[in-house]
């Protein structure tokens, strides 16, 4: 996987003219200039060429939201699928709006409900720039009302990378759950 300062558009472009859609794919899309691309490494690789980029290479296990994660999607869904039948999934609408990565938008109650929903995080790219303005949209901006973003995980890379292009004045704090660089 590689972090790349490039659209979305503008990768998907590169994978479509190489023809390498079923072994690199955009993973994630962070900000409006700001993606990952994730596959095969030479498959990769040869995007990262045709964009003329050398890519910031994240260390990671697998090639997570490519269509490499495929191949586990039946081991995952009977997995979900018993969370599903445990209850995990419920079907109420939840207190607060929830946004989804997959979607990029607040979720329905029947989206959170769906197991195929939370099957299509293993392949499908991560909406982060998306799901954020989703979540923003959801606050009222009144001043007594203030808008906090938590980010959960032990480095909060995105947080810190939405700030400069969410615009200043709506949000009140940026937090993380945990920080690497506060060790």
């Amino acid at each position: 996987m590689f972090a790349v300062r490039r659209s979305a558009e503008t990768v998907t472009t590169a994978i479509d003219k190489l023809g390498v859609q079923a072994k690199a794919s955009v993973a994630s899309v962070n900000g409006p200039k700001s993606v990952v691309v994730s596959g095969a490494e030479a498959e990769v690789v040869a995007v990262l060429g045709e964009l003329g980029e050398k890519g910031q290479r994240l260390s990671v296990s697998h090639a997570f939201h490519s269509p490499l994660m495929v191949p586990i999607a039946e081991e995952y869904r009977a997995v979900v699928a018993l969370l599903a039948e445990l209850g995990a999934l419920s079907s109420s609408p939840p207190q607060v709006p929830v946004v989804s990565t997959v979607t990029g938008d607040v979720a329905s109650a029947k989206e959170l409900a769906d197991p195929e929903h939370w099957v299509r995080q293993v392949w499908s790219p991560v909406l982060f720039s998306g799901a954020l303005e989703a979540a923003l949209g959801q606050w009222s901006g009144e001043e007594f009302n203030p808008c906090v973003v938590l980010e959960v995980g032990p480095n909060p890379v995105l947080s810190r990378m939405a700030r400069p292009w969410v615009g200043s004045g709506r949000v009140a704090a940026w937090c993380a759950s945990l920080d690497r660089q506060a060790w």
